[in-house]
């Protein structure tokens, strides 16, 4: 026989917490409407449900009643990812388009699809709780933000996650190219050592290699321009409280410096950590200042190193 639905509604917030993992706000509305044939065990139909954040379109489902089996293909349309904020917690921008199916098989879940953003394409695989997700060609400081990464880096960049969902664990490579860092606390602090603005350096490469654990983030980095060289080594960030614990090495022309990074991510205490190139340039600026006999009353005076850097430089 034959069939025809049209559904409106609000979508219950508690619910969508609990069971979904996201938070629609107050007041949602689904629109939904379809039609479809019953013929013994098979149910084919097609859907649309839309709602002011978008539309999802369900088209050649496939039921089996006996076999309890579902296969559809689907794609939705989001105008503007700004609507979303309130469910994804990001401040995303621009349209957004995804295609492809979904398979159920009694309790085996399979999730595919594919569409564009940020200037690049992407696509991913859920098989039950395992996700994969490749991107390329996409912004580096959006494609960092999706993946839950604060997006200190500005340029084009290639992604790679393997993640599960119930565990929680996976890992996150990204590889960008003529990537420059966004301005922060760390820049200013190195821009004190090196004497120019780092933040204005651009990376022929960056590499950033990630594993999660919960909340918790172990990563490495590289990256090379003519002149710098930068390397962390398991770096520690904490996604839940935005906080970051990591040594960056600077290697410039064959000068190594080190700073610490620690604290908030937002504004985290940044110390210079001494080496023998920064230990010559601090003797060089106080020679340059004829205060070379007075180094242990003004370290004594100063305190912390970045704080002698300050006055020195």
């Amino acid at each position: 026989g034959l069939f025809d639905y049209h559904l409106k509604g609000i979508l219950n917030r508690s619910i969508a917490r609990k069971e979904l993992g996201v938070d629609p706000g107050n007041g949602l509305r689904i629109d939904a409407k379809g039609k479809g044939t019953l013929a013994g065990e098979t149910i084919s139909a097609s859907s649309l449900i839309g709602s002011r954040a978008g539309t999802l379109t369900l088209k050649k489902i496939l039921y089996r009643i006996d076999r309890k089996t579902l296969q559809a293909g689907y794609t939705l349309k989001i105008p503007d990812l700004g609507r979303l904020q309130t469910m994804s917690g990001k401040h995303w921008k621009g349209p957004l388009t995804v295609s492809g199916q979904v398979i159920q098989k009694g309790k085996a879940f399979h999730l595919d699809g594919e569409g564009a953003q940020w200037g690049g394409r992407f696509r991913f695989r859920l098989d039950d709780a395992r996700l994969q997700a490749d991107a390329a060609g996409l912004r580096t400081e959006q494609l960092l933000d999706a993946f839950g990464y604060p997006p200190l880096m500005e340029g084009e960049a290639a992604g790679k996650l393997r993640y599960r969902l119930d565990s929680r664990k996976g890992t996150l490579d990204v590889t960008a190219r003529q990537a420059r860092l966004k301005r922060s606390s760390f820049t200013q602090a190195a821009t004190l050592l090196l004497k120019y603005d780092l933040s204005r350096e651009i990376f022929r490469q960056a590499v950033l290699h990630s594993t999660f654990d919960g909340d918790k983030a172990v990563f490495d980095f590289d990256a090379n321009s003519e002149k710098l060289k930068l390397k962390v080594r398991k770096g520690k960030y904490n996604l839940k409280l935005d906080r970051i614990d990591t040594v960056m090495e600077i290697d410039n022309r064959g000068k190594l410096y080190k700073i610490r990074v620690k604290g908030p991510l937002t504004k985290p205490r940044v110390t210079p950590i001494m080496t023998d190139a920064l230990q010559k340039k601090i003797e060089h600026e106080m020679k340059k200042h004829k205060i070379d006999k007075k180094i242990p009353k003004e370290i004594q005076k100063l305190g912390p190193v970045e704080d002698l850097i300050k006055h020195l430089f």
